[in-house]
């Protein structure tokens, strides 16, 4: 994971999306969001960016936002974050979906964080999230610098 971070650092760190996700319904992430957002029971606004994310965390308020970026290897890999409100305050969800990156495990991961500085820091342990969950990873990850 830590040549991942090296990658993440030179990488455009992430464009907003404005049209909405395109992942096809039926990837392991759009499950697992799709679910999140079911057991969530609430409504959440769209933010483009990631002021919009902090005003909503200061609000308490629902709120997500998804990032896009490329890693320096060409793959796509994508960030969904969401304001919810936890027992100990609101917090920032983090989901990173790596399922198309074979430097990222070929995998989707969920931390929750005290702030979206925490949740992008490159150290977020130490900024307070919790351990990071994988909760998809794919049986099979192929190396794409191998070929067939």
């Amino acid at each position: 994971m830590k040549a991942h971070r090296v990658a993440w650092l030179l990488v455009v760190v992430g464009t907003p999306v404005f049209a909405g996700d395109t992942r096809a319904a039926s990837e392991p992430a759009s499950k697992l969001l799709a679910e999140f957002r079911k057991v969530a029971k609430v409504q959440f606004k769209e933010c483009a960016d990631e002021k919009c994310i902090d005003v909503a965390l200061g609000s308490c308020s629902p709120a997500h936002l998804l990032l896009r970026a490329d890693t320096v290897e060409g793959t796509h890999v994508t960030f969904d974050f969401f304001v919810v409100a936890q027992p100990k305050g609101c917090r920032v969800v983090k989901y990173s979906d790596f399922t198309k990156d074979y430097w990222g495990g070929c995998r989707v991961l969920r931390m929750f964080c005290p702030s979206m500085n925490a949740a992008r820091s490159d150290d977020p342990d130490r900024l307070g999230c919790s351990p990071t969950e994988t909760l998809y990873k794919a049986s099979a990850c192929k190396n794409p610098m191998k070929g067939p």
